[in-house]
């Protein structure tokens, strides 16, 4: 019987490749989600974040978006 868990064996990613689940405290780019926290929400997180990173600038976040 399956658990239900989602482990990263379940990821099509190699584990040493996976990144870093927690990120350093001190770290300006880390953002940090509760759990319950929507895709949605984290995705607009991400978003915002990356921009900030780019000072705003669209094209260059936009390298940071490639979607499978």
């Amino acid at each position: 019987m399956h658990s239900g868990m989602i482990e990263t064996k379940h990821s099509a990613t190699p584990d040493s490749a996976m990144p870093s689940c927690a990120p350093s405290a001190h770290d300006p780019d880390a953002i940090r989600m509760g759990v319950g926290t929507t895709v949605c929400e984290a995705e607009k997180m991400l978003i915002l974040k990356t921009l900030e990173s780019t000072s705003n600038n669209k094209n260059e976040a936009r390298k940071f978006w490639v979607l499978a």
